[in-house]
């Protein structure tokens, strides 16, 4: 198992949460500190780049409930991933 995915994978899940409460100033200061904190290639999965992925996540850019579901299946394509490693 790929810890650094699964651990990912589980901050995404909380970023979903606090994006469909509003709470993005929490968003935007969590995510700032993902690219210190885990050390991910850019491709996994289905995702060329996830850290392309994660900044259009963190700036809300397509509205709040689909910026909610984007996290959400990233999380999950993570989680997957994190299982093959």
């Amino acid at each position: 198992m790929n810890i650094q995915l699964a651990n990912l994978s589980t901050d995404l899940r909380r970023i979903s949460n606090w994006i469909y409460e509003g709470k993005n100033d929490l968003v935007i200061e969590y995510i700032s500190k993902f690219k210190e904190k885990y050390e991910v290639n850019k491709s996994v999965g289905v995702y060329k780049d996830i850290w392309q992925e994660i900044e259009i996540i963190k700036t809300v850019r397509d509205g709040r409930i689909k910026s909610a579901d984007r996290a959400t299946t990233l999380s999950s394509v993570l989680l997957q991933e994190s299982l093959k490693s």
